[in-house]
Parts: C-alpha cells; sequence; structure tokens
C-alpha cells in the first residue's frame, strides 16, 4: 500500500513537467522554463518535511516540455521546445548533459 501524502513543493509557480526518482525522495520539475529544478525531501512519509532545492539543470534555450527519471540508471532525460533532449548524468555530485541526436 502505498503513502498518499500531500508535499507542497516550489509553492506560487507553475509546473510544466515533472519526474520522481525511484525512490520517490527527489524530483525533477520545470517551473515553466528552459530550467529542471531537482527538490529532496528529507522526510518523504512527513507532510510537513520541507524540500531543499539541491540542483539546478539548464542546458536547453527553451521551456522544458518533458522530464523522465530512470528509476535503475539515475539518469534524467529531458526535452525541450528548443527541440533537443539531454540525457543527465550525476558524476561527482553534478549532473553533467550529454545531447541526444534525434533523426
Amino acid at each position: 500500500k502505498m503513502d498518499a501524502s500531500l508535499h507542497e513543493i516550489a509553492s506560487g509557480i507553475g509546473i510544466t513537467c515533472h519526474a520522481w526518482n525511484g525512490d520517490r525522495t527527489m524530483i525533477a520539475i520545470c517551473p515553466n522554463n528552459a530550467d529542471v529544478l531537482i527538490y529532496e525531501v528529507s522526510e518523504p512519509t512527513n507532510p510537513k518535511s520541507k524540500w531543499k532545492l539541491l540542483h539546478t539543470l539548464s542546458e536547453h534555450d527553451q521551456v522544458v516540455t518533458g522530464i523522465d527519471w530512470g528509476a535503475k540508471t539515475n539518469q534524467i532525460v529531458t526535452a525541450s521546445q528548443d527541440r533537443n533532449a539531454y540525457v543527465w548524468k550525476l558524476e561527482d555530485g553534478k549532473w553533467k548533459p550529454s545531447l541526444v541526436i534525434l533523426r
């Protein structure tokens, strides 16, 4: 049975898209612009637990329209209105982008 707790993340902004990490302790969101913000919660089962901004992924030139976070690989894929897609890998505590060539 999954817990259906309500958490408040990035209050007051519109969210274009989002994706959870494998254990749902982190979320990647796009606040309706070209950035992806990664937040982490300290206590996932406590609705009053605060979310902390850990990383900002800034490689796209236009609004990010899609995010997926691989549960097993811990890699993030982002797609944008700029017609680019990136695969992001966490290396030495920083997210590194690799451009995906779409044909």
